[in-house]
């Protein structure tokens, strides 16, 4: 074998190992960049647990530093971003709170109660339009929400009349009040709509239904003092609280709020 022969065989020989080295140290640093990854992961988990403990214990500024410091390892971490928008929801600052809304609901599994939130946010700030947005997106996604059906229907029956959608509003209120036929809370907006579109009876009938519940009872008051002014209504409405006013006892709200409807309508000039 020639020396030129022997020289090439351990240059190739050399590269070789330089190559496997170099090789070796890439599969080495993925290896240690893998790590990196999860372990940054497992701890942006970690600090989420935390913010969501800190949340159900009612301290939100907790919450919110285990909620950034999730998001500092991890910036696409859903729930991380929602636990921050409670926190920043709850105190006051409902701009920030809503960015942070948006930002969970880009990769949060249950867009349904991060809408809810982010339209009560804008509903804050002033962005009625967005507000009635996202919460039908979030009826649409669960129309039954756990804490109940009502209440998220019957704002977004109230933000879309603010809107000037009346007709929209009126079917989001009678939703309401097939979903939950117990409440009286629908029976508020209802009497709105019925007084907007000039069905008077149907507005008193439904001031009436809500004076049925007691916490509800100075509102129904409003409503029934207002459509007493139509002549036709007055007499109506008087006699439906005379037939009433005996059976609610002294101590009942609902008996204080017929009393002063009463004093009120039918005081002479």
């Amino acid at each position: 074998m020639s020396r030129k022969t022997t020289a090439q065989q351990g240059h190739a020989t050399t590269h070789g190992r330089r190559q496997r080295i170099a090789l070796a140290a890439v599969a080495g640093l993925a290896c240690q960049f893998a790590f990196l990854v999860v372990y940054q992961s497992v701890l942006a988990e970690h600090y989420t647990r935390r913010a969501q403990d800190a949340v159900a214990a009612r301290k939100p500024s907790d919450a919110a530093v285990w909620a950034r410091r999730a998001l500092s390892l991890n910036p696409h971490a859903g729930y991380a971003a929602y636990f921050l928008g409670g926190s920043e929801a709850e105190a006051g600052r409902h701009a920030e709170a809503s960015e942070s809304f948006r930002r969970a609901l880009r990769t949060m599994g249950h867009r349904a109660q991060a809408l809810r939130d982010l339209a009560t946010c804008e509903e804050k700030t002033g962005d009625h339009t967005m507000a009635a947005k996202h919460l039908a997106e979030a009826l649409a996604i669960e129309p039954l929400p756990s804490g109940g059906p009502v209440v998220p229907r019957a704002t977004l029956g109230r933000l879309l009349f603010g809107l000037r959608r009346w007709a929209d509003g009126m079917a989001q209120f009678g939703v309401a009040r097939a979903d939950a036929p117990a409440s009286r809370v629908p029976f508020d907006g209802l009497t709105v709509g019925y007084e907007h579109f000039g069905a008077l009876d149907a507005a008193a009938a439904s001031a009436f239904a809500l004076l049925a519940s007691p916490p509800q009872a100075v509102r129904a008051g409003d409503h029934l003092l207002r459509l007493s002014a139509d002549a036709a209504q007055k007499p109506r409405i008087v006699s439906v609280l005379k037939e009433i006013q005996p059976a609610l006892p002294v101590s009942d709200p609902r008996r204080t709020v017929a009393d002063s409807l009463l004093k009120n309508i039918t005081a002479g000039p």
